[in-house]
């Protein structure tokens, strides 16, 4: 017959860190939150839509580069611009444009009105 388990715990006791599978319960436990909050992370971040439908054409992979080369060249990802709807290149307010086309534009390049005067005019002489 085996001796009872001494108790967890207090005065005399083992504690639970002393256990035989403490560590090994520990680093699955570690892995299993490692491996569950980078998918729903990637996932939840991937399903949204920041762009209101502006550009329904684009696969994730395209968005992801296109967030890359803002992120690196202005220090602001196109898509969270858009849809915060703050100018990716000045970080300025995006919510007034002069027409519709404008405001399309700001859909596919994340630019405030006065970044895309700036970009796309041709300057007055």
């Amino acid at each position: 017959m085996l001796p009872p388990p001494p108790p967890l715990g207090g005065e005399g006791g083992v504690s639970l860190r002393d256990t035989p599978l403490y560590y090994p319960l520990q680093v699955l436990v570690k892995l299993f939150c490692t491996i569950f909050f980078r998918f729903f992370w990637k996932n939840l971040l991937t399903e949204c839509d920041f762009s209101d439908n502006f550009s329904p054409m684009k696969t994730q992979n395209m968005i992801n580069q296109l967030d890359e080369i803002t992120f690196g060249n202005f220090g602001r990802a196109r898509s969270l611009s858009i849809a915060g709807r703050s100018c990716v290149i000045c970080g300025g307010r995006a919510d007034t444009f002069k027409d519709e086309l404008s405001k399309k534009e700001f859909g596919i390049s994340g630019m405030c009105q006065a970044c895309q005067d700036q970009v796309f005019c041709e300057p007055e002489e």
